[in-house]
């Protein structure tokens, strides 16, 4: 535990929370969350379990791993905002403070709310219009406002980040370096939209769940049948399609005999029993396997044809989730 009490103080302050607003997220008092920061005390694992769940990491990496070191290459930090990577969750720091998640995100937009009005009602009810209307309602009303983005998530709530630390009006210096930070963050988030939307298009109905099963909240994939276990999305680099020998199947490693099928394949060949699968392989180049067949077909058997159907409909799934993984690497 030589890392937990280094570890929640960094979380608590990087996410932007007094020890008294974590105290009343958690159900704990005050002084508790002193006590833990400090090391005076000591968490059971309960609450150890509570801290990990509120900043969506695991038990382990709270205790045993510096994070204000391992996050730092996982994360885009803003005054305003925290954007990780990792996680794929952003933290609101300066607005509607909190953590949510990318792929929650519909629409991002920058704008200036009124002063007098933030925090009182519902985030930009009250808009400070500056475009060719600015002389107006910026100088001539002397409007002071705020410059920010609101975000509309999925279920229809609105989010905002506040780039402004304090009001200003029109044309100011702290005006347009308000707006030259909001634009920024815009163009992150709308690459965030852009890459779940794409990820959205293609349906998870027509993926089979029988050998392989796809948890997009938790960014992993569980594989039934071949390498059994449960890995994450992000490590994927590569996928195929592979043929194995069915008189093979069960004895070796899977695909360890492979068929090379193509439309030239003699008689013989024709008549193999076969299994139809995946080859997955990890950025680490450790490779899976997954099998198609859950039983042997006869190459060129219309059940055959089936399952390898069933692979490119996963294979074409599994490109989505690669160029999704550039996507963020370059981000």
């Amino acid at each position: 535990m030589k890392h937990l009490a280094s570890n929640l103080y960094y979380l608590r302050t990087r996410n932007g929370y007094t020890q008294e607003e974590l105290a009343n997220h958690l159900f704990l008092t005050h002084q508790t969350i002193s006590n833990h920061e400090t090391g005076k005390t000591e968490p059971d694992f309960s609450i150890i379990q509570k801290y990990a769940d509120f900043y969506h990491i695991s038990a382990e990496d709270l205790l045993l791993n510096d994070l204000s070191k391992k996050e730092k290459n996982s994360r885009i930090i803003f005054d305003s905002v925290i954007f990780d990577k990792r996680d794929k969750v952003f933290i609101i720091i300066s607005g509607t403070k909190g953590t949510y998640s990318y792929k929650n995100i519909k629409k991002c937009e920058i704008l200036n709310e009124k002063a007098r009005y933030k925090g009182k009602e519902e985030p930009f009810t009250h808009q400070v219009v500056t475009g060719v209307d600015w002389l107006v309602q910026a100088n001539i009303l002397e409007q002071p406002f705020y410059v920010g983005l609101r975000l509309t998530m999925k279920d229809g709530t609105h989010l905002a980040i506040y780039t402004s630390k304090q009001p200003t009006r029109t044309q100011t210096d702290f005006h347009i370096r308000d707006v030259k930070e909001a634009e920024k963050i815009k163009e992150l988030i709308d690459k965030i939209i852009m890459k779940y939307k794409n990820d959205e298009s293609y349906k998870m109905d027509n993926v089979n769940s029988k050998n392989i099963f796809f948890d997009k909240d938790r960014q992993t994939f569980q594989i039934l049948s071949g390498s059994k276990g449960i890995y994450p999305m992000k490590d994927v680099c590569k996928c195929q399609i592979v043929f194995e020998d069915a008189k093979y199947y069960g004895k070796t490693k899977p695909f360890s005999h492979r068929l090379l099928i193509s439309s030239f394949e003699s008689f013989f060949v024709t008549l193999r029993d076969t299994y139809v699968g995946l080859e997955i392989e990890l950025k680490n180049k450790e490779k899976l396997y997954v099998y198609v067949s859950n039983i042997k077909q006869k190459h060129h058997s219309d059940a055959f044809k089936a399952d390898v159907k069933v692979a490119e409909t996963l294979k074409k799934y599994f490109k989505t989730i690669i160029t999704g993984n550039k996507t963020m690497k370059d981000e």
